[in-house]
């Protein structure tokens, strides 16, 4: 929620029974610096149709509207896992898991990322199958750079 006092990008934010001040400071496309207290840390998004993905010092948090986030996992459960598997983060692909036409279950990891010397497995929430796998180990790749096609089982 906006902070009652602060500039435009002054806000609360609300992590079960935690609270935090952010001040946000976004300097560069999909991306910038993040003010909390006396720290500040870089980030990077990645918009969703339903949301944001937030790359902060190597973690990716998905963020979405309160309001949403009921009806986003019946539309999730609805529509299956056909859609696009996207790098969480700028980053080394390390490991390609997965080749065209190989089925997989929800949460397997089809691929290992790199990023600030910390590895991160990419995964989809639902079963499937590979439609068509656009890296391979050693690419380098950009918040948001598609990886992997996917299609229903």
């Amino acid at each position: 929620e906006h902070a009652p006092t602060g500039g435009a990008f002054a806000y609360v934010v609300h992590v079960r029974d935690h609270r935090c001040g952010v001040e946000i400071d976004a300097t560069v496309d999909h991306g910038g610096q993040l003010r909390l207290g006396g720290k500040v840390v870089p980030f990077y998004t990645c918009r969703r149709d339903d949301g944001v993905d937030v790359w902060i010092d190597g973690r990716v948090y998905s963020l979405n509207a309160a309001e949403r986030v009921a009806r986003r996992a019946g539309a999730a459960a609805a529509a299956g896992v056909a859609g696009d598997l996207v790098a969480p983060m700028p980053g080394t692909i390390l490991k390609v898991n997965v080749a065209v036409g190989e089925a997989f279950d929800a949460h397997d990891p089809l691929i290992v990322m790199e990023s600030m010397k910390m590895e991160m497995s990419v995964s989809s929430p639902q079963p499937g199958r590979v439609a068509e796998v656009l890296c391979r180990a050693g690419d380098l790749v950009e918040l948001g750079a598609m990886l992997v096609r996917l299609e229903e089982a």
